[in-house]
């Protein structure tokens, strides 16, 4: 026959000859069917096979293909969801939700939550948007949709969590008001699946391409490959390429070693000396971080360079890899972002969000490096610790110029998130919301409607305070019927029965059912005594 050895792929329907769809999973009660398909003595016909007789035996390589499609374009599609989600609904709760007469959007440790849940999104849909072109570009790339699937599914869950924290108890009480809840308990299977991202973090990112990425260290792997049965003339062939690949080897690591010094003392000092405000002019946002890049592309590529001295060790080496997954993912996003900036870099505010998920980005590759540095495994893991915190970090922690955001940048990414603006537009892009005057309830749409009345209502009481005098006869309205939105959109769902078998005549709960008997049995023993 045709085609080659191994699985292949078929398309049956539903009701085919000795096909039976088993019984069901239940993944975190999430809407997808998941379950299981049996079948005996199944007869294929070979129009049935994907691609046809000729690609019988490809199962492999069409699954590894698609996962490289599927992982890094619909996993991070979920976190990005989330991330649309929590800035407009949650943005808008803190606003409408007050505390002590005061809307906890005005609390700094919601202001903390809000602006990491911003810049988290922004780096989300950036990396998104990025990936969807390289598949649109039919590309395939599996080490960028492994660093797509594990870093964005990650930000997608914290920032789920910070919005489950900033919600809070509208966000535990189940029902029709609750848009958070059913996504706080199914975001971990994006997490697990399609190789979970502890894997992919500690395996599948470092592992896949690092010899394949270095320019010159697969010749020099394919020179030695030479059989015994080579020729004279082959064998000297192979000795010369041999040489030559190493002598370019290192002439690569040396070069890398300069570059990576000279980049670190000169992305330091341009750190040090930059005002905290320079953001707000676009180019020298765009100029400086991808400086800062740059040098982190430099310290990423000599440490990989010294990863070479494990020889094969190194996929064994999973702690050191989970690092160097965590700078290059880190690396990938901040290049991601800027480029999401420099397409939408008219949108008013969005300089001090990507500001905010630059600085974070650049701290988390800086922070990944210097953890390699210290726990450089091997053999020679003292030497290489050594060397790669000379190229890295040349002048110590001087050299680590790289901090968190400051709080006054926190605090303006936070406005933008729940006040009108065009950051919040932004992230309003592809979320459904439903047309005014709707009966049906959909709480992220009347949040997001309820927001500009309640912060209008918000500045008519701090001006009618400052200036000491009563409301105005249209001041009064605009209060009252911001009140009034409050007063609908903070309140939670209650059912009179939890579930139709609570509904039914003579239900007793079992935790109650129990209490009775425990207590019949305890007056009994007392009577008797």
């Amino acid at each position: 026959g045709k085609g080659e050895g191994g699985f292949t792929v078929a398309l049956l329907e539903r009701n085919h000859e000795g096909l039976r769809m088993g019984p069901r999973h239940i993944p975190l009660s999430a809407a997808f069917m998941n379950g299981t398909v049996e079948g005996d003595d199944v007869w294929i016909p070979m129009e049935c096979i994907l691609g046809g007789q000729e690609r019988c035996g490809f199962g492999w390589h069409m699954f590894v293909e698609c996962l490289a499609e599927g992982r890094g374009v619909s996993l991070p599609a979920g976190s990005i969801g989330i991330a649309r989600s929590v800035a407009c609904g949650v943005g808008a709760y803190a606003r409408v939700r007050k505390q002590f007469r005061v809307p906890i959007a005005e609390f700094g440790g919601i202001q903390e939550a809000m602006a990491l849940s911003g810049s988290d999104g922004l780096i989300a849909v950036a990396g998104g948007d990025l990936m969807n072109a390289i598949v649109d570009n039919h590309e395939a790339p599996m080490v960028v949709s492994s660093i797509m699937k594990q870093n964005c599914t990650e930000r997608g869950r914290r920032i789920l969590e910070r919005g489950m924290d900033i919600a809070a108890g509208s966000a535990i009480c189940r029902g029709e008001k609750n848009y958070l809840g059913n996504a706080y308990m199914s975001v971990p299977i994006g997490i697990t699946v399609e190789g979970a991202n502890i894997m992919t973090r500690s395996f599948q990112i470092i592992g896949q391409g690092l010899t394949r990425c270095h320019p010159h260290m697969l010749e020099l792997i394919l020179s030695l490959q030479v059989p015994d049965t080579a020729s004279k003339k082959e064998m000297d062939e192979a000795q010369q390429k041999f040489i030559k690949q190493l002598k370019l080897v290192v002439q690569h690591g040396a070069t890398n070693f300069g570059r990576s010094v000279v980049r670190g003392v000169g992305s330091t000092f341009s750190t040090m000396t930059r005002s905290k405000k320079a953001y707000k002019n676009g180019d020298d946002l765009l100029a400086h971080h991808e400086k800062q890049l740059l040098r982190l592309s430099a310290n990423f590529a000599l440490t990989a360079d010294l990863c070479f001295t494990l020889g094969g060790k190194l996929k064994f080496e999973e702690l050191l890899m989970g690092r160097l997954a965590d700078a290059l993912g880190a690396i990938f996003l901040g290049y991601s972002t800027l480029h999401h900036y420099s397409r939408r870099r008219g949108i008013d505010g969005l300089e001090a969000v990507t500001e905010h998920a630059m600085l974070r980005l650049e701290k988390e590759g800086q922070d990944a490096l210097k953890e390699a540095a210290d726990n450089f495994p091997g053999p020679l893991g003292g030497v290489a610790s050594v060397v790669m915190k000379l190229g890295c970090f040349p002048m110590g922690g001087f050299t680590r110029p790289y901090r968190s955001p400051n709080d006054s940048l926190t605090k303006e990414v936070s406005k933008l998130l729940t006040t009108p603006s065009e950051v919040r537009d932004m992230f309003q892009e592809n979320l459904f919301v439903t047309k005014e005057g709707d009966e049906k309830i959909h709480q992220i749409s009347d949040l997001i409607r309820a927001l500009p009345v309640c912060c209008e209502a918000d500045r008519i009481a701090a001006t009618i305070r400052r200036e000491k005098r009563d409301p105005t006869p249209n001041e009064a309205d605009v209060i009252a019927e911001a009140d009034a939105l409050r007063d609908v959109l903070i309140q939670v769902d209650v059912f009179e029965h939890a579930t139709k078998e609570e509904a039914s005549e003579g239900y007793v709960r079992p935790a109650l059912a129990g209490t009775i008997d425990r207590l019949s049995n305890a007056d009994r023993k007392s009577f008797a005594a």
